[in-house]
């Protein structure tokens, strides 16, 4: 483990993130903040088949009801029909007991963003100054945290 006194990287770091949120910069930081979520992405994209296997399962049973309503022997359909119901079934299941998503949309991202204000002035002000003076007496919360919204049916 390496130890390293704050003062000797407190200001390179500062004026690195003071360009990342910088204005000129912003767009790229967004990009990059969006783009890191990847591995949460491929878990809704789960959730995108199973939305598809519901929608399949569906789709197949009005076909076999339209099939008896034009007159074919309802028997013959009965396990093609248990089959698709039960798919349908399943696909409900993992879909109602999916995680709900967390994940910070490109709009949400600025948005947060923009709350924090001019983030490189702010690193200004605490330049040459401890950490701890420079947090002293302020409520340190993130205001980028986000309210749990209603958890929605995401197949439409």
């Amino acid at each position: 483990m390496v130890y390293l006194r704050e003062s000797t990287i407190r200001d390179a770091v500062n004026s690195w993130f003071g360009e990342l949120f910088d204005r000129d910069n912003l767009d790229r930081t967004v990009a990059a903040l969006v783009a890191s979520r990847d591995g949460a992405r491929r878990k809704r994209d789960g959730g995108e088949a199973a939305c598809k296997r519901l929608s399949d399962a569906e789709s197949r049973l009005r076909r076999f009801q339209a099939a008896i309503a034009a007159g074919v022997d309802a028997t013959a359909l009965v396990e093609v029909i248990n089959a698709a119901q039960a798919e349908r079934a399943a696909a409900q299941a993992e879909i109602i007991n999916a995680p709900a998503s967390d994940l910070m949309d490109e709009a949400e991202v600025y948005a947060g963003i923009d709350m924090l204000g001019d983030v490189a002035a702010k690193l200004r002000m605490c330049q040459g100054r401890g950490s701890r003076s420079c947090t002293q007496g302020r409520t340190c919360r993130s205001s980028m945290s986000r309210r749990r919204s209603p958890r929605r049916f995401p197949c439409g």
